[in-house]
């Protein structure tokens, strides 16, 4: 079993796009935060469900939920969320380092 692990930046996205989808409904907002960290959950018992985005940032994995991308990293036990950006964000332009 993998120990899952935010990284700040990851818990900022979540944090903005709560607060964009909140502009039009607390309720929505709330919904689309669970279900994005119900779908990071599953990546505890399974660590390899997300696609390789090596495209992206050599290591990256991704899986999707409700139009977001939820970036990972697999480090020995660790499953760390990197970020979690809209889908249709230019990928280009997204930072994935870590501090």
């Amino acid at each position: 079993m993998s120990r899952l692990q935010f990284s700040a930046r990851s818990r900022a996205d979540l944090a903005e796009l709560w607060d964009r989808i909140a502009d039009d409904s607390h309720r929505n907002a709330d919904d689309v935060h669970e279900r994005l960290h119900e779908r990071c959950l599953q990546l505890i018992d399974q660590p390899l469900i997300g696609h390789r985005r090596d495209e992206v940032k050599t290591g990256l994995r991704c899986i999707n939920s409700d139009g977001y991308s939820i970036f990972y990293r697999l480090t020995g036990t660790t499953v760390r969320i990197s970020r979690i950006v809209h889908h249709a964000r230019y990928l280009g332009r997204i930072s994935f380092d870590e501090p």
